[in-house]
């Protein structure tokens, strides 16, 4: 848990998100959300979007990475923040990786939600696997993704 006062900066984003994941949710696909800032500011806020295009690679983090790397004209975001409502998955957690994204800053996690398709995946087991490393806040509006995980989950039926 940050202690600098970031605190309220960090809540502030992930409330966006939050907003986002249930406008996803609402739209039919799975109730997560994903954004990037840099210096303050969005760059790009997405929902997931796997049901709606069809495309099992939209997850949320995947798609504002993409719309970063357009928006700011490079493929590295070195100095973005990523916050998002769910922990990323593998395949996303390796697309962070590889844009260089600064920080990821998470609200619910896999194991604390008793998921059991990912195994013991978590975000910091990846980075150790594969030797790398990077800043990693968690714990923000925790309670708030995760009840709004779980109420889509019973309203759906659905785990991913």
């Amino acid at each position: 848990m940050p202690e600098d006062g970031s605190r309220g900066i960090h809540e502030r984003f992930m409330r966006a998100a939050l907003d986002e994941a249930q406008r996803a949710a609402e739209q039919g696909d799975t109730a997560v959300a994903a954004l990037i800032t840099h210096g303050g500011e969005i760059v790009a806020i997405s929902g997931g979007r796997v049901e709606t295009t069809g495309d099992p690679r939209a997850h949320a983090e995947m798609t504002v990475i993409g719309e970063s790397c357009g928006r700011l004209g490079r493929a590295r975001l070195r100095e973005c923040t990523l916050y998002t409502t769910m922990e990323p998955c593998p395949m996303c957690g390796w697309a962070i990786h590889l844009a260089g994204i600064g920080s990821v800053v998470l609200g619910a996690r896999h194991q604390a939600l008793g998921r059991t398709d990912l195994g013991r995946y978590s975000l910091e087991g990846l980075l150790c696997m594969t030797g790398q490393s990077m800043a990693i806040v968690s714990g923000i509006l925790e309670d708030e993704c995760m009840a709004f995980r779980r109420a889509w989950q019973k309203r759906t039926g659905r785990l991913v």
